[in-house]
């Protein structure tokens, strides 16, 4: 979820303000947020739901449309917008090292298995394959611990 605040630091009041997003990358824009009416030195929190589809850099950039009260819509049309700077996002900046149980991995393995599968042909049989894994995760884990795959 992104948050954005809008204060509006004029006399004026803003009708039909809609914040505009648009993304780029594995990032999905979830729900369009609705429109708000911003009083006289008012402001107002702006929720949008983002959905991250993967680990790659994402862009967020859009714009804020608004009316002003009591002014014509076609004089000043191209004026009542304020265009955001982007955002940009890197999901590698919230992702840390953790651990978790063999159950947990296997279960969150088989949820994201179907990204990046690979047709493998070899010669060798799956409990060759098996052991090979065993001994090399064991050795990397070192300090004799007891390899659960």
């Amino acid at each position: 979820m992104t948050t954005f605040v809008c204060c509006r630091q004029t006399p004026d009041t803003l009708q039909n303000l809609c914040l505009e997003l648009a993304t780029l990358g594995d990032l999905k824009l979830c729900e369009r947020p609705r429109n708000y009416n911003l009083g006289p030195f008012d402001s107002k929190r702006i929720r949008a739901n983002i959905k991250v589809s993967s680990t790659e850099t994402g862009i967020i950039f859009g714009n804020i449309v608004y009316d002003v009260a009591g002014q014509a819509t076609t004089l000043n049309a191209d004026k009542n917008c304020v265009i955001l700077n982007d955002i940009h996002i890197d999901i590698m900046d919230y992702i840390s090292p953790a651990q978790c149980t063999h159950v947990d991995f296997r279960n969150m393995w088989s949820e994201f298995e179907w990204e990046n599968k690979v047709v493998v042909n070899t010669e060798i049989r799956y409990d060759e394959m098996r052991a090979r894994v065993c001994v090399c995760v064991c050795v990397r884990g070192g300090g004799g611990s007891v390899c659960a795959i």
